[in-house]
């Protein structure tokens, strides 16, 4: 995929090289690479987000408490001028525009994509606490303290104290373990994916939430291990799968 590309994805950067960790901006990873679309990274701190959106006249895509609230990933397209915030966003944006790539959203299938995005931010969600504190420890120094400064203001406590520990641990893993069980009953039995045999957005919003766990932990670590044996091996297999489309550029 060349430098060249006409499209850009912003990603947040890591101690971790050339290694992306962010849920939201593997979505938009996947979601590239499945459709073949040449693009390039360029990587972005936190404490850098706000100018970035504001030299290119991009809207935050969200407020919080009262004030703009800037994320990645973000996407420019120089084919067309366009900026597009939110992983679905851009998305949606990529199957317009690109009629003729893979699809990610089969007909009629868009309100059914945004219901299961939704249950699986539910039956996941527990995920963020032992995932946010982890993600601190990787953060380049700037993006360290900004991270530490939201995400402390989020729990209001320190993020040393977020995540869950002894029996309250191993409820909260058993509770994201039975999450990862209905997600896996809503795949077909008889497929690689989600609808079968073919590729959808709903594969790319699942395999996204463990590859944030598998980058941030490791591939030798207790926590992953222990998710590659769930639902009988099916995690393992479905990361195998999705091998193909994990291409950093």
């Amino acid at each position: 995929m060349s430098s060249s590309a006409s499209l850009t994805l912003y990603d947040f950067p890591s101690k971790l090289p050339k290694q992306p960790w962010s849920p939201n901006t593997w979505k938009t990873r996947y979601a590239l690479n499945y459709k073949g679309l040449p693009y390039r990274t360029v990587w972005v701190e936190h404490p850098e987000l706000a100018d970035l959106y504001k030299k290119n006249g991009v809207e935050a895509c969200e407020t919080r408490n009262g004030s703009p609230y800037y994320t990645l990933p973000l996407l420019h397209d120089a084919s067309t001028g366009k900026f597009v915030s939110d992983s679905t966003a851009i998305a949606k944006y990529l199957e317009a525009t690109y009629p003729d790539t893979p699809r990610l959203f089969p007909e009629g299938s868009l309100p059914i994509l945004a219901r299961f995005r939704d249950e699986l931010k539910d039956k996941l969600g527990n995920l963020r606490f032992f995932a946010y504190p982890k993600a601190y420890t990787i953060l380049n120094p700037s993006s360290a303290e900004y991270f530490r400064r939201a995400r402390e203001l989020e729990f209001g406590k320190r993020l040393e104290d977020v995540p869950p520990t002894g029996e309250e641990r191993v409820k909260e893993w058993e509770k994201i373990k039975a999450g990862m069980g209905d997600v896996a009953g809503w795949m077909k039995k008889d497929g690689k994916f989600f609808l079968g045999d073919t590729l959808c957005y709903a594969d790319i919003l699942a395999a996204s939430y463990l590859m944030w766990v598998r980058v941030l932990f490791g591939k030798d670590s207790e926590e992953w291990a222990n998710i590659t044996t769930w639902q009988d091996g099916r995690w393992a297999t479905f990361m195998k799968d999705m091998e193909k489309y994990e291409t950093v550029v």
